[in-house]
């Protein structure tokens, strides 16, 4: 009998091959780990790549919370950026031209389900048991970022959102 599996969590996981494909490209192995160490240095450089790390939880955080209602906004943009932050990270080791390249299909196959699993299950009671407190689940909290508030708000207009703490 073939597993069903909710649209949602194949939009998940096509959003994961897709970032893993573009970590696996010349540009973005070159690219992104030199504007990680510029970011550190440069206010300009750091907002840019705040904003562009922004927009990517954006669609993986609507994602989550289709995927996984029970958690809170601030739960599913933390966990849309551990999602976003281990694609990334990959980059050394799985990029062009990196050693473990040659796995990537195993590689991919592994962050997949890992994280496609993780969407799915984890829950408050779950991270509770790791430290996380649930009247830290705030009405007003917002997205941690670099950005102002008129800027954070001009790149939610800008890419079709609004709102502040819960923008996806």
């Amino acid at each position: 009998m073939a597993h069903f599996r909710h649209a949602a969590e194949q939009k998940l996981e096509r959003l994961i091959r897709l970032l893993l494909q573009d970590i696996r490209t010349k540009r973005t192995t070159r690219l992104f780990p030199q504007l990680w160490a510029l970011a550190n240095h440069d206010p300009f450089v750091a907002k840019a790549v705040d904003s562009i790390y922004i927009l990517e939880r954006l669609t993986l955080t609507r994602l989550i919370a289709e995927i996984n209602p029970s958690l809170a906004p601030q739960e599913r943009e933390a966990l849309a950026l551990f999602v976003s932050a281990s694609i990334a990270g990959a980059t050394m080791f799985v990029g062009f031209e990196r050693p473990w390249g040659q796995e990537f299909v195993l590689y991919s196959a592994i962050a997949c389900q890992g994280l496609v699993q993780l969407v799915k299950t984890v829950t408050p009671e779950q991270l509770k048991t790791y430290g996380w407190r649930a009247e830290d689940r705030r009405r007003d909290w917002r997205t941690p970022t670099l950005l102002t508030d008129e800027e954070f708000s001009a790149l939610l207009e800008g890419a079709g959102h609004s709102g502040h703490s819960d923008a996806a």
